[in-house]
């Protein structure tokens, strides 16, 4: 039951990153203007141009570049960048260092942070503290990232200078400190929001599961309380705690986008915005197929969690 459970969501998600790569792929070749007239600017003539559009492909009808660019995902040619020249996948494996690096960190943030809050606030139900921490949840919801990220760049980067304001250095070229010191600024401006609609569910969960006969029962019997919040309560709301987590976690995408480009990050996110502005087909496909990637196999990962922590929906 459980092996064929774990097919079937792994087979469902290879199904959607399918859906994601053709729906990628129209939309990529709807934008406005031709990539190789803007890569040759003022050289482009008539000849030149038609002879780089046979040399990238972009002169065959769009079935066929699109079979022809899946075949060569799966070789693990992912085609060449029209600016740079430079393999995709070369490109993509360069960013994506910076970027796994801010969203892991990112979640871990917004998940420790936001399911401690959310408990501790539904342990403290009508109290201050709980009216205080509910404010500030919401409140936290309101603010984009990006507003995060500027107030933060503002305050530990330019009037506390404990950390650095933009750029980055990679784990090849310098320690791990070095290189989170760049990240900690961008991972706290993404994961402040998730934390706070994590804390919100976390609240309303550890709530509905502490006014359960279970509940009641294990302080009859005299169990300290900490015993019956780790042992009953955290453990019977895991399951909507981590469903609403992996929603979360996908979200965090587009606040890593737009984070990588305020904090000056080379990663997936800067380059994308950069390929889409200057029309580099192969390498907006690639990055925008990688963050498909990254929001599915999350939700793959979520899922599975999912079925092992509730048996019911394995048996579905």
């Amino acid at each position: 039951m459980l092996l064929r459970f774990i097919l079937k969501r792994c087979l469902y998600s290879f199904f959607v990153l399918f859906v994601i790569s053709l729906v990628v792929f129209s939309l990529v070749h709807m934008l406005p203007g031709d990539p190789v007239e803007m890569m040759l600017g003022d050289f482009a003539t008539p000849q030149l141009v038609k002879t780089l559009r046979t040399h990238y492909g972009l002169d065959k009808p769009l079935y066929e570049q699109y079979i022809h660019w899946m075949i060569g995902i799966l070789r693990g040619e992912w085609g060449t960048s029209i600016r740079t020249g430079q393999p995709v996948l070369k490109l993509l494996v360069q960013a994506l260092e910076p970027s796994l690096l801010v969203a892991v960190g990112a979640a871990f943030i917004s998940f420790c942070w936001g399911t401690t809050l959310g408990t501790f606030s539904a342990w403290l139900h009508g109290t201050v503290v709980e009216r205080l921490l509910t404010s500030v949840a919401v409140a936290a919801l309101a603010v984009p990232p990006f507003f995060f990220g500027l107030m933060l760049m503002f305050a530990f980067a330019i009037k506390l200078p404990l950390l650095p304001p933009s750029g980055y250095v990679s784990l090849t070229k310098g320690h791990l400190s070095s290189t989170l010191s760049y990240l900690v600024l961008p991972m706290v401006s993404v994961g402040l929001r998730s934390a706070a609609a994590i804390a919100r569910i976390s609240r309303t969960a550890v709530l509905d599961t502490i006014n359960k006969e279970f509940v009641r029962t294990g302080r009859a019997k005299g169990l300290a309380e900490v015993s019956i919040l780790a042992k009953y309560v955290l453990r019977n709301s895991l399951v909507t705690i981590v469903t609403v987590s992996g929603l979360q976690l996908g979200e965090l995408l587009g606040g890593v986008v737009i984070l990588e480009n305020i904090f000056a990050i080379p990663g997936v996110g800067s380059m994308l915005v950069s390929a889409v502005l200057l029309r580099d087909f192969p390498l907006v496909q690639g990055c925008i197929l990688i963050l498909g990637a990254w929001f599915v196999f999350v939700n793959l990962f979520i899922d599975l969690c999912y079925g092992f922590l509730n048996p019911r929906v394995r048996s579905e």
